[in-house]
């Protein structure tokens, strides 16, 4: 359960004060170089080859497994829940 704290004053200067300091490291930190995409074309063109040729299909069969396994799970909290009701009318 999480806990109730009151917001006083110096609670909130405190929490003003350290979002201030991370506003301030992220803007003292050196902006990242951007860089030419020619050179890793080459490495992203070798690492498609040896991507499956059927990776749609074994996608599509993952989708067609979980659904079944799905409609399995809705069938077993229905019949939990047909039982647990047979159960609290005795």
């Amino acid at each position: 359960m999480s806990r109730t704290v009151t917001l006083t004053p110096a609670l909130l200067r405190r929490i003003v004060l350290e979002e201030k300091k991370k506003i301030q490291k992220e803007m003292d930190a050196p902006e990242p170089k951007e860089v030419e995409a020619d050179g890793y074309a080459e490495t992203l063109a070798a690492h498609e080859e040896f991507a499956p040729k059927n990776e749609s299909l074994a996608y599509r069969n993952l989708i067609l497994q979980e659904r079944r396994l799905v409609a399995q799970l809705e069938q077993v909290r229905e019949s939990k829940r047909s039982l647990r009701r047979r159960i609290a009318r005795r």
